[in-house]
């Protein structure tokens, strides 16, 4: 008791203790005997804001009204595990290289001048009119020349405005993209080039396209929801009730927070 007392929000945790049933306190003793509560929290806080995410994408995605720039294309870009485990690392980083390259793959009229007032403070996101685009990688030493490092595996994803269907133009524009980044050479040698296209349907297209330079796949928003809850082992589900009584405008907003590192 005197612990409690000492502790900030002490008298907080009685009172919730206090409104448990026997069932559950006996519940809570058991996950305190078997877990470490800072692995208890670093569990909840990662499945939490994975499924903020994916929650907050499947609430806007169709809504006419969202302001897709500020809040759906942040929320994708920003959550690379939606697109695959290999690009759920910390090694996937901005590159100025690569981020030079991109850019001039476009020419003034392309962009959206309104929103590129300021570029420096996200000079990773290219904003076109049409869509947005961000590119990623890792880095390898190429020891062909003298141990330089160079974007080795590479993450493009594009995505489409206002209700988009991606068409076979859409596609021919991501394989421009892809193959003028190869030709580039400032990637090394065996570096691999991943090009997402996402959308709000998709036309008559092949949605999985391989070629000489890269990779380019073609999904909706939809089904990156739908993928993203397999991959979280139906919890979405599970948890419905919680992220139900959860508002869209404090879902959303929770989901653009910054990632905040955890003390452990």
């Amino acid at each position: 008791m005197i612990t409690i007392e000492q502790a900030k929000k002490g008298e907080v945790l009685l009172a919730q203790l206090s409104q448990m049933t026997p069932e559950n306190i006996d519940k809570l003793s058991d996950l305190l005997r078997d877990w470490d509560i800072d692995d208890v929290l670093a569990v909840i806080t990662e499945i939490d804001k994975r499924i903020t995410v994916v929650e907050a994408i499947n609430r806007i995605f169709d809504n006419k009204e969202t302001d897709e720039l500020h809040t759906l294309h942040p929320l994708v870009l920003n959550a690379r595990w939606l697109f695959g485990a290999e690009f759920d690392s910390p090694m996937f980083v901005s590159n100025s290289a690569l981020t030079t390259v991109v850019k001039k793959l476009f020419k003034g009229e392309d962009y959206d001048l309104e929103e590129i007032s300021n570029p420096r403070k996200r000079p990773d996101i290219v904003c076109l009119k049409t869509s947005t685009l961000k590119a990623v990688c890792t880095d390898r030493a190429d020891t062909e020349a003298n141990g330089i490092m160079k974007p080795d595996q590479v993450l493009i994803v594009e995505l489409k405005r206002g209700g988009f269907t991606i068409e076979a133009q859409e596609v021919s524009q991501a394989e421009y993209y892809v193959r003028q980044i190869r030709k580039s050479a400032i990637l090394h040698k065996s570096a691999e080039i991943t090009a997402f296209v996402v959308g709000a349907s998709v036309g008559d297209v092949d949605c999985n396209k391989k070629t000489d330079s890269g990779i380019i796949h073609v999904v909706t928003y939809g089904h990156l929801v739908e993928t993203a809850s397999k991959k979280l082992f139906r919890l979405r589900e599970e948890l419905k009730a919680h992220y139900d009584a959860i508002g869209e405008k404090s879902l959303v907003e929770k989901a653009l927070e910054e990632p905040k590192q955890l003390s452990m």
